[in-house]
């Protein structure tokens, strides 16, 4: 796929911030929408890109928690809830001077993924938590500039890095048009579903403000009251 492969492209520069321990840099390339992908690994053992990064800096690992990384060893299914999975807390209680100071208690304490929102619907399942993953309503996200780190702080990227992210926007725009039209025929039922109830909802909503602006009703009482307080006291 496509954007799989622009992805990784961009996962290279991910790692090359990860080990100049330059966050400016980390955060730009996440805010300009690169994705966590599960099944991407690095280095010999091959490991997940946040377990690589927690033997550089627990700051760059909080950074890729924050934009929806899954806290795994390799490529196995992630544990419930976001928690990490069991081959995570194995292979970094079994080997603790590899990793950063403070790098186990972190993962032990399970620290929730971000609320950022996805590329496209193929990211946003394999993100931690399906239920707190959002899409962007935009694309490219709405806000972000190629070279221009929403925080204010000055970063250079190459014209290599600058294709590699025009190509990557291009290529996700691409998949989340196809993902439109293969989701029209449901949200096309959603609307559908909408205008049909929409007189139910309409005549429920009079009844209701009717009977409770009437004599004994709610709104009928706060409303007394009201003009009581404001001209009998």
């Amino acid at each position: 796929m496509l954007v799989r492969k622009a992805t990784l492209h961009l996962t290279r520069y991910l790692i090359r911030a990860i080990k100049n321990d330059d966050l400016v840099m980390l955060e730009h390339l996440l805010e300009l929408g690169v994705p966590p992908l599960p099944s991407v690994v690095v280095g010999a053992p091959e490991r997940s890109l946040i377990l690589f990064t927690l033997m550089y800096s627990l700051d760059a690992a909080k950074l890729l928690r924050k934009y929806n990384f899954p806290l795994v060893a390799q490529n196995e299914p992630q544990a419930h809830g976001g928690q990490p999975s069991d081959e995570l807390l194995a292979i970094m209680n079994s080997s603790a001077s590899t990793w950063v100071p403070g790098a186990i208690q972190w993962v032990n304490s399970a620290p929730r993924a971000g609320r950022t929102r996805m590329p496209t619907k193929y990211h946003a399942v394999l993100a931690v938590d399906t239920a707190t993953c959002h899409l962007h309503a935009s694309w490219p996200p709405r806000g972000t500039k190629i070279g221009v780190p929403t925080n204010g702080l000055a970063v250079h990227l190459s014209e290599n890095q600058r294709c590699a992210v025009r190509r990557f926007w291009n290529d996700v725009g691409d998949l989340r048009r196809q993902e439109a039209k293969h989701l029209a025929g449901s949200f096309w039922h959603r609307v559908r579903w909408v205008v049909a109830v929409r007189p139910w909802i309409k005549h429920w909503l009079e009844d209701y403000a009717k009977r409770q602006g009437a004599p004994g009703g709610r709104f009928h009482e706060e409303g007394v009251a009201a003009f009581e307080e404001e001209f009998c006291s």
